[in-house]
């Protein structure tokens, strides 16, 4: 019994294994189109993907191709022919002395960029190895991350090694700070940064895509080597034959007669990034550079490079617009409203959406989300959230949707004009915080705040006369008028340290009592603080004052005397001096009441 048991699986798989035969037989046709048809899905690779073209060429023909990606990069933003997700496209200096390249042993691809350090100088490098142009774009493609790299060289006189990296910190760069011998290197190493090394080779090959991935931070990191890539997942080609540019080119031979790319001349290749991290750890690149190498060791001796460029595989970009100021019930504070807008501009998810506030002076306030605005598809409700300012939140938003947010804040201040306002959007992608001040990406919106508040000083002016005979005559001069903060509605303020003076030097009393309810003064003997809408009566004199008989007409003279008020003060809540329309007044009078015609 027990070894008819222990037969009874190798009798049913025989058996299995027959029937499947005289099935195959007879469905052998339908057996080979099923076995095609698997076959040909697993085939679709970079190479073959369908909507970037790796033939050899940079003119697109059924798909899209660098030609496209040329075009793109004229414009600022760039264009959207490619229909990339993020394009570069980097021209060099070459055939000169002014041509930038590394310097220094500390320059090694295995070495941190601020750790090696990096070094670069001017100097001219072989042709085999001067790069003329360089070039990158990034594409979805059934759900992965395909990159894209390409460059043109000034001679095909020899195999040279090229190498693409994708640095995550936006702030690499080349800085002038001297340094062993060489300048050195802006930003730094991010876990997770890309090397991709192939070789350019004569033409007419398919060279491989050797794949390496920083590991750790800029001084303690390493370059882990991932391998060569599978067919799948990495493929490069060099041009075999003459082929045209669709950008100015001039190589060492003149090929053509310029704009060709002689055989060898030209490199373009992909790499399957998704495939290589895996599903939702795709970094965000975005930064990229070329460069020419001795060898394909990882610490071979580099030599020519295109200067860093931008590459924003992630992103936002942040609006914002800030109203007008309205004065609080306090009347010492303003409230200011604004309101704007956060696009993720890259192919990826931002977690942990948040918004902080920068007023231009002190300031308390949130920020509040709204209801997210976004593609078809995008579901809605991913944005909302209450956000305390300068504090994280969890809330997502899809490639390329859109969240509104608005939010207020109080200060007791009002610049005279006007004073910006900065919202800072970040979030977080593939491990990475997008900030404007972060390592790769990011947007500030500023909202320039306009005050309403306003406050205005008034003056009346009126004078009385009491006459004594002689010549000269004697005049007493008595004064009378109202000073008003005549601004009203929801935009005023308090005008202080209010200062009326008389031309002539004449004492200014001030007297409050006239006050209309629910406004304020304050002061006295030349000083007073108004609230809007305040009044406050204002009276002087001046005695043994003199004037000349002017117009003797026909029995006497006449007696004209001039006076001016003047007020100036400080608005409250910044809103700086004060000043009112000078009040003149002019008494006339004719002595003894006899001046005759013209009185």
């Amino acid at each position: 019994m027990t070894k008819r048991l222990i037969l009874l699986p190798v009798v049913f798989a025989f058996c299995a294994a027959r029937t499947l035969g005289r099935m195959a037989k007879r469905n052998k046709l339908v057996w080979l189109l099923g076995f095609a048809a698997v076959t040909l899905w697993a085939l679709v690779s970079v190479q073959n993907n369908g909507v970037f073209e790796l033939d050899g060429n940079a003119f697109h023909n059924a798909a899209h191709d660098w030609d496209q990606v040329y075009a793109d990069s004229l414009t600022n933003p760039p264009g959207t022919t490619s229909g990339a997700a993020a394009i570069a496209f980097d021209p060099d200096l070459f055939n000169t002395g002014n041509d930038n390249i590394f310097q220094g042993g500390g320059s090694k691809d295995t070495n941190g960029i601020q750790e090696g350090p990096w070094l670069w100088t001017t100097s001219k490098p072989q042709p085999k190895d001067d790069l003329i142009h360089s070039y990158a774009a990034a594409y979805t493609i059934q759900g992965d991350l395909i990159l894209f790299v390409g460059a043109d060289r000034y001679s095909n006189n020899g195999d040279s090694t090229i190498a693409f990296w994708f640095f995550q910190d936006g702030t690499v760069g080349l800085a002038n700070t001297k340094q062993g011998g060489g300048l050195t290197f802006t930003g730094h190493h991010t876990n997770n940064d890309l090397l991709l090394i192939s070789d350019f080779t004569v033409g007419g090959s398919t060279p491989v895509i050797h794949a390496f991935v920083w590991q750790g931070d800029d001084a303690t990191g390493t370059l882990v080597d991932k391998g060569v890539l599978a067919a799948g997942t990495g493929f490069a080609i060099v041009n075999g034959s003459n082929a045209p540019s669709p950008w100015t080119f001039n190589d060492k031979g003149n090929t053509g007669g310029g704009n060709t790319f002689a055989p060898g001349e030209f490199f373009e290749g992909g790499v399957d990034i998704t495939a290589l991290f895996g599903a939702g750890n795709v970094p965000c690149f975005a930064t990229f550079m070329a460069e020419t190498r001795s060898s394909q060791s990882p610490t071979a001796t580099l030599s020519d490079f295109t200067p860093p460029r931008s590459f924003p595989l992630c992103g936002m970009n942040a609006t914002k617009t800030c109203s007008g100021g309205q004065i609080n019930s306090d009347g010492k504070t303003v409230t200011y409203s604004f309101s704007g807008t956060i696009h993720n501009i890259g192919i990826g998810t931002l977690t942990g959406l948040a918004v902080s506030d920068t007023p231009g002076k002190q300031a308390d306030g949130t920020v509040v989300f709204s209801q997210c605005s976004g593609p078809v598809g995008q579901a809605s409700g991913q944005c909302w959230g209450n956000l305390v300012l300068n504090q994280p939140a969890s809330t997502t938003l899809g490639p390329n949707a859109t969240a509104t947010y608005s939010g207020s804040f109080d200060t007791n201040f009002v610049a005279p004009s006007t004073f910006p306002n900065i919202a800072v959007a970040s979030a977080g992608a593939g491990g990475n915080t997008v900030t404007a001040s972060g390592d790769w990406s990011g947007s500030v919106g500023t909202g320039v705040c306009a005050p309403v508040p306003q406050a205005g000083l008034s003056l009346t002016k009126s004078c009385t006369t009491t006459v004594t005979s002689g010549n000269p005559i004697s005049v007493t001069v008595n004064l009378t008028g109202t000073v008003t903060n005549n601004c009203s509605g929801s935009g005023c303020v308090d005008v202080s340290a209010i200062t009326v003076t008389d031309t002539p030097t004449t004492t200014v009393t001030v007297d409050c009592s006239v006050t209309p309810p629910g406004t304020t003064c304050q002061g006295a003997n030349g000083t007073l603080f108004l609230s809007p809408g305040a009044s406050a009566n204002l009276s002087g004199s001046l005695t043994n004052a003199t004037c000349a008989v002017t117009d003797s007409g026909n029995t006497g003279g006449r007696c004209i005397f001039s006076d001016t008020f003047n007020a100036s003060g400080t608005g409250s809540l910044g809103v700086g001096a004060v000043t009112a329309l000078p009040a003149p007044a002019t008494c006339s009078l004719c002595p003894n009441g006899a001046c005759g015609t013209g009185n």
